[in-house]
C-alpha cells in the first residue's frame, strides 16, 4: 500500500508536465509573433540585412510582449497589425524628437 508521501510527487509530474506544455504553447506563440514582426519589417525594407532585421523583431517583440495586459492580448492575431503600427508610430516619433534634439543642441553649439 502507498502512503501519501508516494503519491506527491506523481501529483507534481502532473503539475510540471501541465506547466512544460504551457510554455511551449507561450514559446510557439511567441515565435509566430515574431515571424509575423519579420515578415513585416522583410516587407518595409528588402534591402535590410536579415541580422538587423531580427534584432529589431526582437526589440519590438518585446516591447509588444511588455506592453501586453495579458499573454492571450499579446498572442492575438487579429489586434498584431494595430498593435504593431502603434508601436512603431512611437518609434518614429521617439526618433524625430531624438533627432530633433540633437539638431537643435548641434545649432547652439555652432552659436556659441
Amino acid at each position: 500500500m502507498m502512503n501519501r508521501q508516494e503519491r506527491l510527487p506523481a501529483k507534481n509530474l502532473v503539475h510540471l508536465d501541465h506547466q512544460a506544455t504551457e510554455k511551449n504553447k507561450e514559446r510557439k506563440s511567441r515565435r509566430v509573433i515574431l515571424d509575423l514582426i519579420i515578415d513585416r519589417i522583410m516587407k518595409l525594407q528588402p534591402s535590410l540585412d536579415k541580422t538587423k532585421a531580427i534584432t529589431l523583431a526582437r526589440n519590438i517583440d518585446s516591447i509588444l510582449y511588455q506592453g501586453a495586459p495579458s499573454f492571450q492580448t499579446y498572442a492575438d492575431e487579429l489586434t498584431f497589425d494595430e498593435r504593431l503600427t502603434k508601436i512603431a508610430t512611437r518609434i518614429v516619433i521617439a526618433t524625430r524628437r531624438r533627432t530633433s534634439a540633437q539638431n537643435f543642441a548641434e545649432g547652439r553649439r555652432k552659436l556659441l
